[in-house]
C-alpha cells in the first residue's frame, strides 16, 4: 500500500512538472512566432526600399532606353550610357556603401562601382556557399513574364568575414538584353527588439532544460519503484503473448491436454490439419477424435508411454475429421507442477509430403525412368538378396537391341528412345509379372524367373520373338523394327553372378552371329525408304555409276579411287533418310530453318557410314560431297583441293544428271542448257580444270 501511496505522489509531481514543460514551450512557441512575423515584417520593408531604389534607377534610364527603342541611339552607346549613370548611385547601407549593379543576360558585369576588376568578367557560374548560382536565377528571374523579382542568397559582408543571408531585387531590361538591381543583407542581429526576443527565448528554454532535468531526475528516483510494480505484470503478459504467439501461427497442429488426455486447447494449424473447430475438439479425448479404431491401442500406449517417458518423437498416421489418413510425425512435452504432471502438448507435423517424396525417391533408386522398368541399382539389390536366401532355382534371360546406335544416329535418339519404351511393353507383356524384368544398361534388359525349367524360357523367348514380330509387322517405318539378341542361363540362385555371366556371353554370342547380317538388312531398308522418298531416285544412281565409269576413265584414276567414287555414288545422300519428306518435296522457297535441317544430311549421312564396315572408309566423302570450289559449301567450307577429288567429280556428274532428267523441283534442261550452267558455275561451284575434261566426254553419256 506504501509503495502505492508512493506511485500516486510521484505521478501527481510529474504531471505537475509536466504541466510546466507545456506552458514554457507554449511561450516558447508563441515568442518564436513573435519573432518570424517581425522578422517577416522587416523583410517585407528592405523589399519596398530595393524595389524604391531600382524604379528610381530605371526612371533614370528609361529616357535612354527610349532614344534606343526609337533608334536614335545604338546598343553600346544605349549600354555605356546607363553604365555612366549608374555608376554613380551609390548608397550607405548597415555595414557599408551600396549600389545599383547591372549584369547582361550571359553573366557578365556591366556595373561594379566598388568592384571594378569584375567589370566585363562573366560570372555565369558563380555559386554561393550553398552552391546556388546566383548569376543564373536572377538572369531568369529577368526573363521572366514579370521581368523583374527578389532572389534570396549567401555573401560575404563587407567589413566583416561572414557569409550572411542577401536579398536582391533586379529588373531586367529584355531591350538592351541586360538587368539591374540592388541587394541588403537580412541580418536581424544588430536589430535590438529581435535581440529582446530571442533572450526571452533562451531564457526560456534554459527554464524548460531545467524542468526537465528535474523530472528525469525524478523519474529515475522512483522508476525503481515503477518497474517493481510493473516487473511481474509485464513478464505473465509476455509469457502469455509468446505462449499465444507460438502456439496460434505454428505450422505444426498444437493440442493442449490434462492428464487424461482431455482437449484443453488447440490452435489453427490443428483445425487447418485435422478439420476440427475448436469447439468440436475442446473437451474430447485426444486419442479418440484423430484415431480410427484399429488404431486406438496403438494410440494410448503412445499416451501413456508420454506420461511416463516425459517426451515422446515418433512418426504414425492419424486421421482428419473426414477420416482421411495422414502421415504425421509427433512431439509431446509434458506439463509439470510441483513435480506431478497435470497434462502435456502434443504437436503433429503433417509429413505427407516428405513421405511422398520418399517414396519418389525410392521409386527412382528401383525404376528406370524412361521404361518404367526396374533399374541396375534394383537388379542389384535383388542379386544380393538372392545370394543369402534359400536355394531354389532361377533363370536369367539377357536381352540386347540391335542396330539401336545406329538408329540414333540415323533417326535422333527421340526414335531411340521410343524402341526402347515398345520393347519395354513386349517384355511386361510377355513375362509374368511375378518375375523381375530390369534394364540395365543403354541398350540392355535383363529378367530374373522364378522356378523355371528350360523347356519353359525356350517357350518364353519364342513367345518373345513372335510378339516382336507382331510389333514389326505394324511399323509404318521399317528403320524402327526391333530385333533383340538374347542369351539365357537356368541354375541355383546361390551362383546367380555366374549364371548372369553364362546368360551374358550367350547373348553376345547371339549377337555377334545376327549383328552383320541385321546391319545389312537394316542399310537394305534405307535405301529402299530413300527409293521411296524419290521414286526416281535407283535410276538417278545407276545413271551416276554409269558417268562415274566413263569419267573416271577419262581422268585416268587409280583402281582405289574409281572403288571409292563409285561407292560414293551409291550411297552419298543416304543421309536424306532423317529428312522428312514434305522437307523433300516442298514446293514453296525454304526457309533457314529448312536449309539447316536440309544441309544437316551430310553429317547424318557420315555417322551412318561409319557404322558399315564397308562404307566406313568413305564416310569422310559422304560429309563433304556438298562443299564447292570457292569454299561457299557446307558443312565445312573446304575450297579447291582441300575438297577430295571424288567429291568434286561428284558434284559435277550430280548436277549434270539433275538437270538432264525429271526432277520434281525443276525442268529438264537439254544437253546443252546442262553444260551451259556447268560452264557458268566452273571456278565458282565446280573445278575448273575438272570441267574442261568433262566437256570433253559430255557426249559419251
Amino acid at each position: 500500500m506504501k509503495k502505492l501511496f508512493e506511485l500516486i505522489n510521484y505521478i501527481n509531481i510529474k504531471i505537475i512538472l509536466l504541466l510546466s514543460v507545456t506552458i514554457i514551450i507554449i511561450l516558447t512557441l508563441f515568442i518564436n512566432h513573435i519573432n518570424e512575423e517581425f522578422e517577416k515584417e522587416i523583410e517585407n520593408k528592405i523589399k519596398i526600399e530595393l524595389v524604391q531604389k531600382v524604379d528610381m534607377a530605371y526612371n533614370l534610364i528609361k529616357p535612354i532606353i527610349e532614344r534606343y527603342n526609337n533608334k536614335e541611339i545604338s546598343k553600346n552607346d544605349t549600354i555605356k550610357k546607363i553604365q555612366n549613370i549608374l555608376s554613380n548611385m551609390t548608397y550607405k547601407d548597415e555595414y557599408s556603401l551600396n549600389y545599383i549593379f547591372m549584369t547582361d543576360y550571359i553573366g557578365k558585369y556591366l556595373v561594379q562601382p566598388y568592384e571594378k576588376n569584375k567589370i566585363g568578367k562573366n560570372m555565369w557560374n558563380y555559386k554561393d556557399v550553398k552552391g546556388n548560382y546566383v548569376i543564373q536565377e536572377l538572369i531568369k528571374l529577368a526573363k521572366s513574364k514579370e521581368k523583374k523579382g527578389f532572389y534570396k542568397y549567401y555573401n560575404k559582408a563587407p567589413l566583416i568575414d561572414e557569409e550572411l543571408k542577401k536579398l536582391s531585387y533586379i529588373r531586367g531590361i529584355p531591350e538592351i538584353q541586360v538587368y539591374i538591381g540592388t541587394g541588403k543583407y537580412l541580418d536581424y542581429k544588430n536589430n535590438k527588439l529581435v535581440y529582446l526576443l530571442n533572450f526571452q527565448k533562451n531564457l526560456l528554454i534554459g527554464f524548460l532544460i531545467i524542468i526537465v532535468s528535474l523530472v528525469v531526475l525524478f523519474s529515475l528516483k522512483y522508476q525503481l519503484l515503477y518497474k517493481k510494480l510493473l516487473i511481474e505484470k509485464e513478464n505473465e503478459r509476455y509469457e502469455k503473448i509468446r505462449y499465444e504467439t507460438l502456439f496460434n501461427n505454428s505450422q505444426d497442429a498444437i493440442v493442449e491436454i490434462d492428464y487424461y488426455g482431455t482437449i484443453l486447447n488447440i490452435n489453427n494449424a490443428f483445425t487447418k490439419i485435422f478439420g476440427f473447430t475448436k469447439e468440436e475438439a475442446v473437451g474430447k479425448n485426444i486419442d479418440n477424435l484423430i484415431v480410427v479404431d484399429k488404431s486406438i491401442l496403438e494410440a494410448k500406449y503412445l499416451t501413456q508411454k508420454t506420461i511416463k517417458m516425459g517426451t515422446l518423437n515418433t512418426e504414425t498416421i492419424r486421421y482428419t475429421k473426414d477420416k482421411n489418413p495422414i502421415n504425421v510425425s509427433i512431439k509431446t512435452i509434458n506439463i509439470v507442477f510441483d513435480n506431478k504432471i497435470i497434462g502435456g502438448y502434443g504437436i503433429y507435423s503433417d509429413i505427407t509430403q516428405e513421405k511422398e517424396y520418399e517414396k519418389k525417391l525410392e521409386h527412382l533408386s528401383s525404376y528406370d525412368l524412361l521404361t518404367g522398368l526396374n533399374n541396375f541399382n534394383y537388379f542389384e539389390r535383388i542379386i544380393n538378396e538372392y545370394k543369402i536366401r534359400k536355394t531354389f532355382n532361377i533363370g536369367i534371360l539377357n536381352f540386347d537391341l540391335n542396330n539401336l546406335k545406329l538408329i540414333n544416329d540415323i533417326l535422333g535418339h527421340h526414335y531411340g528412345d521410343m524402341i526402347l519404351k515398345n520393347f519395354a511393353k513386349i517384355l511386361k507383356k510377355t513375362i509374368n509379372e511375378n518375375n523381375i524384368i530390369a534394364r540395365v544398361g543403354g541398350d540392355e534388359f535383363v529378367a530374373i524367373i522364378i522356378e523355371p525349367n528350360e523347356n519353359e524360357i525356350k517357350e518364353l523367348i519364342d513367345s518373345l520373338n513372335k510378339n516382336i514380330e507382331k510389333y514389326n509387322q505394324t511399323l509404318s517405318n521399317e528403320i524402327l523394327y526391333l530385333s533383340v539378341a538374347i542369351g539365357y542361363s537356368i541354375g541355383d540362385n546361390d551362383h546367380i553372378t555366374e549364371l548372369f555371366k553364362i546368360a551374358d556371353e550367350k547373348m553376345y554370342k547371339n549377337k555377334m552371329l545376327i549383328k552383320s547380317k541385321e546391319k545389312k538388312e537394316l542399310l537394305f531398308k534405307i535405301k529402299n525408304l530413300i527409293n521411296r522418298k524419290d521414286f526416281s531416285y535407283n535410276r538417278h544412281i545407276e545413271n551416276l555409276k554409269k558417268y562415274s565409269k566413263i569419267f573416271g576413265e577419262k581422268l585416268k584414276l587409280d583402281k582405289k579411287t574409281k572403288e571409292r567414287l563409285l561407292l560414293l555414288v551409291e550411297v552419298y545422300d543416304i543421309g536424306k533418310i532423317t529428312i522428312s519428306d514434305e522437307l523433300l518435296t516442298k514446293k514453296e522457297k525454304l526457309t533457314d530453318e529448312d536449309w539447316k535441317t536440309l544441309k544437316s544430311h551430310s553429317e547424318k549421312g557420315y555417322r551412318i557410314a561409319l557404322n558399315y564396315r564397308e562404307y566406313a572408309n568413305i564416310a569422310e566423302l559422304i560429309l563433304k560431297h556438298h562443299e564447292r570450289w570457292d569454299g561457299k559449301g557446307y558443312p565445312l567450307g573446304l575450297s579447291k583441293k582441300e575438297i577430295p577429288i571424288e567429291c568434286r567429280i561428284l558434284n559435277i556428274l550430280e548436277s549434270y544428271e539433275a538437270m538432264t532428267n525429271k526432277r520434281p523441283y525443276q525442268k529438264i534442261k537439254t544437253k546443252q542448257e546442262a553444260i551451259e550452267e556447268l560452264i557458268k558455275y566452273k571456278g565458282t561451284q565446280f573445278d575448273p580444270k575438272l570441267i574442261e575434261e568433262f566437256l570433253e566426254i559430255v557426249n559419251e553419256i
